[in-house]
């Protein structure tokens, strides 16, 4: 599995998990965040970031969440995750 298949292995999983993302172009010099607003999780993501980095934001928002255990993941990508 390619890097950019893992990027969007897991952003369908994070949509899965009622994560909202925001795709949108920065500096590049920060991948992103996570925040909580009201009850919504989101997921900020910039595009210009290395793609390295992406997955590692992603990784680390997905290892937060409780209930990635409960769910199917490719191994490529559970393996992402639990690093």
């Amino acid at each position: 599995m390619t890097q950019e298949q893992l990027l969007e292995n897991m952003f369908a999983t994070a949509q899965e998990l009622g994560i909202e993302l925001r795709l949108t172009r920065m500096d590049g010099t920060s991948p992103g965040g996570v925040c909580k607003l009201h009850d919504r999780w989101i997921l900020i993501v910039d595009v210009n970031a290395p793609l390295a980095d992406r997955l590692d934001l992603l990784a680390s928002c997905l290892r937060q969440r409780p209930e990635i255990e409960t769910i199917y993941l490719r191994p490529q990508v559970r393996d992402l995750i639990e690093q």
